[in-house]
């Protein structure tokens, strides 16, 4: 611009010396002063129409802009609206998962004090999870199996009752992880269910839960079939014959010998844990939390582009104004040049030929140069006042921003400072409320609720209520260790010793039952065996004088005082000997005796069968043959088996048994009857 207007100035001297004289050059400057002023009314008159369509553009792309924040802003409210109803609903869940609402009284106590019950692992609610579409045939699978507690050992389970009992807290179902046994399907019918239409999954493999407690599913649902319908699930229940539990995903159940439930049930999914619905909203605030942070930021980005395009519609307005003022002023100063010129000249400025024309041409180019530089320049200047402004605001709101920060922060440091407080405080309080709650658990096996149902003693005097206490806890420590559980394991104690006691009568009542039949049968058997051997000595006489030839024998007592314990000898008498002692006598006269005891005993004592092995082995030729004829005596009442191999026994047997080898390695028995066979000799 700088470098137009030399030019300009160097046309217009070159313009002066070529002058005739003053008045021409007047015309002249009054002409090229015209066309200038009509130049620069023509570039103002440019430049607003510019300034207001760029003030159109600017509303309209403002109103849009406006919009989009609106639209945005609505957006933004129904998500802060979703997110204080989620926050709300998240609270009211948490106070009711810390407060165990809706459990029963018995499974509530045990939770809130499983701090000090030992092995307490928690509810089947709390342990397990479900997919979405499962929900239902769960809920109506496991019913109020949700609120069985998991613990570690039957020992865990049995002070967790004796806890309830003492407290008087209701009762609770446990599920002790060493003593459940689960039950589950044979292989072969878990394959044939596998295969049958519509079927989903087994209970306990649906369910998931940490692997160390996969008992508790097994024990819970090993023997419940998921199926998607009613229809399939009655013909799973004929395959099983009734056998299973069958639920179809609309909660329909048919249980084991064909019972079947099924119907509307409300809230069916309110059996599921708590923290299930608490993970759900959590993941939908943390989705709702990250759209709220992007429409915010897209709100600060449109409302800054909003704010620039104020500024610049602002700006504009002023461009505007003084277009107008300047077009205002370059009419008054165009229609002086024309008044000048028509009282010089006497005619009307109407754009004759000038002189100088080539110069007042460039001079006129330089000008129009020179007015859209002014225009361009002034777009620049529109722009930097613009920058300068938003500038100027920036600095005002960053100062505005830096007060209210440091407001904040001192009074965030003091919110912290008292939240540090209460903090410590409620610390102090929980773990004094705890430590409480832990005394009377163990010192007094009390729950809170518990304790205060206890009347409450009067104190006048706090300081001598102390003191008291003090004295007595001294006194119960002088006493030593106590066993609280006395009373109780004296009872039980007490019941096995009176147990013991009757038990012991019973058996001291037996034995003297026993005693009296003892001495019975020791009189009985003393008079059958006094009548026994009374009765073998009066036929033993006859007998060993059959089988001697003569003498005589006969059964006496070794101890005759005491018949029970006493032992039997023989005393004999042979014909022509005189014996003292029966190791005197040969072999085979200590057998004929021996026979001589045995047919006497058969005689008083007659049996059916009587088997003899090789008895008469010791006897000679003519003792042999006579023990045969007088063993046929006894065989009217009793049967006689002998293994021999004398012939004079063996001729008088009725039938004869032998054993032989025709073929190697072979036995054969052989049976003779000798009355038989002395028929065919004698035919022959």
């Amino acid at each position: 611009m700088a470098q137009l207007k030399v030019d300009k100035i160097s046309l217009e001297g070159q313009k002066s010396k070529a002058e005739v004289d003053d008045k021409e050059f007047r015309v002249s400057e009054l002409k090229g002063k015209a066309r200038e002023l009509e130049i620069k009314l023509d570039a103002e008159e440019q430049k607003l129409s510019k300034l207001l369509a760029d003030k159109g553009e600017r509303k309209k792309q403002l109103d849009q802009y406006s919009h989009e924040r609106y639209e945005i802003n609505t957006k933004l409210d129904g998500i802060r609206k979703e997110l204080a109803k989620i926050e709300s609903n998240l609270e009211v869940l948490a106070s009711k998962k810390h407060s165990y609402e809706g459990l029963f009284e018995g499974v509530k106590t045990v939770l809130e004090n499983r701090s000090v019950l030992p092995g307490i692992i928690g509810t089947v609610q709390e342990l397990v999870q479900v997919n979405e579409d499962h929900k239902v045939a769960v809920a109506t699978a496991l019913q109020n199996a949700f609120q069985n507690i998991v613990a570690k050992t039957a020992m865990d389970v049995k002070k967790a009752i004796d806890f309830l009992k003492t407290n008087k807290a209701g009762s609770a179902t446990f599920l002790p992880l060493d003593t459940i046994k689960p039950n589950f399907i044979p292989n072969e019918m878990r394959f044939a269910i596998q295969k049958s239409a519509g079927f989903i999954g087994f209970g306990n493999e649906v369910v998931k839960i940490d692997k160390k407690y996969q008992t508790v599913l097994d024990f819970l649902l090993a023997t419940n079939v998921i199926v998607k319908t009613y229809e399939e699930a009655l013909e799973i229940a004929k395959l099983t014959n009734y056998r299973y539990h069958i639920i179809t995903l609309e909660g329909e159940r048919i249980a084991p010998y064909g019972a079947i439930t099924g119907g509307s049930k409300k809230n069916r999914n309110n059996l599921f844990s708590e923290s299930n619905k608490i993970k759900e909203l959590e993941n939908k605030k943390v989705q709702l939390d990250s759209e709220e942070t992007k429409l915010v930021a897209e709100v600060s980005s449109i409302s800054e582009q909003i704010e620039l395009y104020r500024e610049a519609s602002s700006e504009i307005q002023s461009a505007i104004g003084a277009s107008k003022q300047a077009s205002d002023q370059i009419e008054r100063e165009l229609k002086e040049v024309k008044a000048e010129f028509q009282i010089l000249t006497g005619k009307e400025l109407d754009g004759e030929e000038q002189s100088f024309k080539s110069i007042d041409e460039q001079i006129i180019a330089v000008i129009k140069q020179i007015s859209a530089k002014e225009t361009t320049k002034e777009e620049i200047d529109q722009k930097m006042n613009v920058l300068r402004s938003l500038k100027e605001g920036s600095s005002e709101k960053v100062t505005k921003l830096n007060l209210s920060i440091s407001e904040d922060r001192r009074m965030a440091q003091a919110l912290k400072d008292e939240y540090g407080k209460l903090n410590t405080n409620a610390v102090l309080l929980t773990e004094k409320q705890r430590s409480a709650s832990e005394r009377l658990v163990q010192n007094y096996n009390l729950t809170f609720e518990a304790a205060n149902q206890l009347e409450q003693a009067n104190v006048d005097n706090e300081q001598e209520t102390r003191e008291r206490i003090n004295i007595l806890r001294n006194e119960i420590k002088a006493l030593g260790n106590v066993n609280v559980e006395a009373i109780a394991e004296y009872e039980e104690e007490n019941e096995r010793y009176q147990n013991y006691v009757t038990q012991s009568g019973d058996v001291v009542a037996a034995i003297k039952n026993l005693k009296t039949v003892i001495t019975d049968m020791d009189v009985e058997m003393v008079e059958q065996f006094k009548k026994i051997i009374k009765d073998v000595n009066q036929a033993l006489p006859n007998t060993f004088a059959t089988l001697f030839s003569g003498g005589t024998a006969s059964i006496i007592y070794t101890n005759p005082d005491d018949i029970l314990n006493s032992g039997i000898d023989i005393k004999i008498s042979p014909p022509g000997k005189k014996i003292s002692n029966l190791n005197l006598l040969s072999g085979g006269e200590k057998s004929m005796v021996a026979l001589s005891v045995l047919f006497s005993i058969l005689k008083v004592k007659p049996i059916p069968l009587v088997i003899l092995d090789e008895v008469e082995a010791p006897l000679d030729i003519a003792n042999v043959e006579r023990f045969a004829k007088y063993l046929k005596s006894f065989t009217k009442e009793t049967q006689f088996m002998i293994v021999t191999h004398r012939m004079g026994t063996m001729e008088n047997c009725d039938i004869l048994f032998g054993a032989t080898m025709q073929q190697k390695g072979v036995t054969k028995l052989v049976q003779v009857k000798l009355i038989e066979a002395k028929k065919m000799t004698n035919a022959n």
